[in-house]
C-alpha cells in the first residue's frame, strides 16, 4: 500500500482528458508566472507553496478562457479552435491580477492560439521583456519536434489606440514536413501589456485567415 504523501512534493495537475498539447501550454503559463515571481520578488512565497499557489490559478474550465479573453481584447477566435483552459495569477490576500492566460487548440492538436496578459508594473522590468522574448521564441517550436522558417514577415496593427507588431512566419516540421501559420506579438491589452501567440495548420488555415486574426482585434 502506498504510503502518505510527502508535503513537500508538488502536486500534480488533475488530468481531465485534456490533450498533451493543452497541457503544455498551461505548464507554460504556469511556469512563467512562478519564474516571474520568483525572480521579481513580487511576493514572498517561494519553493512548494510558491508552486502549489501558481497551481491553483489554473482553470480548465472552458468558460473561464473566453471570460478571461474577452477581458484581454475583443478577438475572433476560429472556430475550429475550442478554449482549452486558463490561467488567473493574482496577488495573494490583495487580489490583484499580476498575469493572465487564455489557450484555445483544435481537436487534433496541430492548431492552437495563446492570450497573455500581464500587470503593467511586470512589463517595466527589463528582466521581464527578455524572458517574454525567449518565451516566444520557445513557443515557436510544435511539442512534438523542431520547426523550420520557411518565410517571415511583420504585419503592424493599432489595437486599444497603440501601435503593435506581429510576426508572420511560415514554417515546417523537420521530420514530419508538415507547414504551419505562426503568430507571435505583443500589444496592449485592456488592462495592460499582452501577448498573442499563434500556431495554424496551414493545411486547414490560410495566411489571410491568420492575419483576420489580427485585424479582429483591431479599433
Amino acid at each position: 500500500m502506498a504510503g502518505p504523501m510527502n508535503p513537500y512534493d508538488a502536486v500534480p495537475p488533475e488530468q481531465r482528458g485534456m490533450s498533451g498539447t493543452t497541457k503544455v501550454l498551461l505548464a507554460f503559463g504556469i511556469g512563467c508566472g512562478v519564474l516571474v515571481l520568483l525572480c521579481c520578488g513580487v511576493f514572498g512565497i517561494v519553493g512548494f507553496w510558491g508552486a502549489n499557489y501558481a497551481q491553483k490559478s489554473f482553470s480548465d474550465d472552458p468558460a473561464k478562457a473566453r471570460e478571461i479573453t474577452d477581458e484581454i481584447v475583443k478577438i475572433e477566435i476560429p472556430e475550429s479552435l475550442e478554449a482549452q483552459g486558463s490561467v488567473d495569477l493574482r496577488v495573494p490576500f490583495r487580489g490583484d491580477r499580476l498575469m493572465s492566460w487564455a489557450i484555445y487548440a483544435s481537436e487534433d492538436n496541430e492548431s492552437h492560439l495563446i492570450l497573455g496578459e500581464f500587470a503593467p508594473a511586470l512589463a517595466d522590468s527589463g528582466d521581464f521583456e527578455a524572458q517574454l522574448r525567449e518565451s516566444m521564441r520557445e513557443t515557436g517550436k510544435s511539442d512534438d519536434e523542431d520547426l523550420d522558417v520557411l518565410e517571415s514577415e511583420t504585419y503592424n496593427a493599432t489595437i486599444h489606440d497603440k501601435e503593435a507588431s506581429f510576426r508572420i512566419s511560415k514554417a515546417e516540421g523537420r521530420q514530419s514536413k508538415q507547414t504551419y501559420w505562426q503568430v507571435t506579438g505583443q500589444f496592449r491589452g485592456d488592462a495592460g501589456p499582452a501577448i498573442l501567440i499563434m500556431r495554424l495548420d496551414a493545411d486547414q488555415f490560410t495566411k489571410e485567415q491568420a492575419i483576420g486574426v489580427i485585424k479582429s482585434m483591431e479599433d
